[in-house]
């Protein structure tokens, strides 16, 4: 599980860095969580969830969760 997860972070890191060359990756490992950060975090949350549904969906991929199993 951890190396899909790194592998997904990979990922996204890789598609950060094309669509904004300038962006400083070492940034994404900061531990900031100032209230503003937080706030800022909170507000595009429902966008990004939505982008994350909207790729997972075209990934077309069929993993059931223990729960189906029962």
């Amino acid at each position: 599980m951890k190396r899909c997860a790194q592998l997904c972070t990979i990922n996204v890191l890789a598609q950060v860095r094309v669509l904004s060359p300038e962006f400083p990756l070492s940034k994404v490992a900061d531990e900031d969580e100032s209230q503003e950060y937080l706030d800022a975090v909170e507000k595009v949350e429902p966008e990004v969830e939505d982008l994350a549904r909207r790729i997972v969906d075209n990934l077309n991929i069929d993993i059931s969760s223990p729960d189906d199993n029962a």
